[in-house]
């Protein structure tokens, strides 16, 4: 599961726009450094919506801030296809 194109960035943005580094948002919220890098990046390996949630929260962003009008966040792809 990786986001649509864009939300990493955005997400980097609200994170920078709060003077947070991501060590500093690491120890605030439990996420990994890893896994912030990895949903920063938008990449699908190694977090978890458990870690977004954390993640969102830490940052005070609602999830309807970063969902849009159809809902679609997220790209999932079924293995071997």
């Amino acid at each position: 599961m990786k986001f649509i194109e864009g939300y990493g960035l955005f997400l980097t943005g609200k994170r920078i726009e709060q003077g947070l580094t991501i060590k500093r948002l690491s120890e605030k919220t439990g996420v990994p450094i890893r896994n912030i890098e990895n949903i920063e990046r938008g990449d699908g390996k190694g977090w978890s919506l458990d870690n977004l949630t954390k993640y969102l929260k830490g940052l005070k962003i609602p999830l309807s801030e970063i969902s849009p009008e159809d809902g679609i966040i997220f790209e999932c792809k079924r293995a071997g296809k």
